[in-house]
């Protein structure tokens, strides 16, 4: 089995910034990512607010990012699936997909899946009109009427994209949006245009179609329900953190099911650090890279102490 200082789970903005840190540390490190680097960063499709990029979009930034990353000696393993992760002693073993790896600190930067709607028709119409990435999937529904379920920073920037591409992009929240109010603004501005419909008050409560989605049902406060033609329903309602690695060390989590854990990203657990959205911490790209940084020196100290 191969040994290294620091193992890092998830190859977001936050375990790629970790890994810079660390091999700048002269931390023998690797890098494991289920799928591509990157997270959510493939689905996003404007940043605006990345110090040093005015503007650009998600993979934009995973580009730069992971050139960076490239400088370092830094041994990356992209779809290789983290399955569980044990203490043995003052080490940890990873058991993944390509086999076990031996660290002596792990840090966990897993982020967030999309939670769904939770609603009659989700998963049996997923890929038939429901869609969780605007990014991958509005191409399939060019000149189409489509929804936008949510009222975050994701669903905002998704629907600002969708009207480039459907000929109806309708937002759908049951409250007031919570997106940031520049995003707010131009959303308003597309409803002016005709290119948008904001539905607020109103929560999606089920979805109809055949063999593809043809329409939303929607209910108010009052329960009153009313239903809307849409060819896809891009849902942005939230999400849960990717936690499992973490409760199966035996590390603490807050109520709502984050990793708790101090400003340096240290656990209950000694060895582990976490970083980025799993943690429930500032959720922006910046915050994820900044805590990536922070986690990765704190791991550096664990490991120095180890061997002292």
């Amino acid at each position: 089995m191969q040994e290294f200082d620091l193992a890092i789970v998830g190859g977001g903005p936050a375990g790629m910034s970790a890994a810079i840190y660390a091999s700048r540390r002269a931390m023998k490190t690797v890098l494991l990512e289920e799928k591509t680097l990157g997270g959510m960063l493939n689905e996003i499709r404007e940043v605006d607010n990345y110090l040093g990029f005015s503007k650009a979009t998600g993979p934009q930034l995973l580009k730069a990012f992971s050139g960076h990353l490239a400088t370092f000696s830094v041994e990356v393993k992209e779809f290789e699936a983290v399955e569980a992760i044990r203490k043995e002693g003052n080490k940890f073993v990873i058991s993944s997909s390509g086999g076990d790896t031996v660290a002596k600190a792990v840090l966990v930067a897993t982020g967030m899946k999309h939670s769904g709607l939770g609603v009659e028709g989700e998963s049996r119409l997923l890929g038939r009109g429901v869609s969780y990435c605007a990014t991958c999937d509005a191409p399939f529904f060019k000149g189409k009427k489509v929804v936008v379920a949510g009222g975050g920073d994701s669903a905002i920037s998704a629907a600002l994209y969708l009207c480039d591409v459907a000929s109806k992009v309708y937002v759908v929240h049951r409250s007031e949006f919570r997106a940031v109010e520049v995003m707010i603004q131009k959303l308003r501005e597309k409803e002016k245009e005709g290119k948008a419909e904001i539905i607020l008050g109103k929560s999606i409560v089920g979805l109809k179609g055949e063999k593809t989605l043809s329409s939303i049902v929607l209910e108010d406060a009052s329960g009153t329900k009313s239903e809307l033609a849409a060819d896809a329903v891009f849902v942005y309602a939230g999400g849960v953190p990717l936690n499992a690695l973490a409760q199966g060390l035996g590390v603490k989590l807050n109520e709502r099911g984050f990793i708790a854990c101090d400003e340096e990203g240290k656990t209950s657990v000694p060895g582990v650090f976490a970083a980025g959205d799993v943690t429930g911490k500032g959720m922006q790209i910046i915050t994820a890279a900044s805590a990536g940084a922070l986690a990765a020196l704190a791991a550096y100290k664990h490991v120095k102490q180890l061997t002292r």
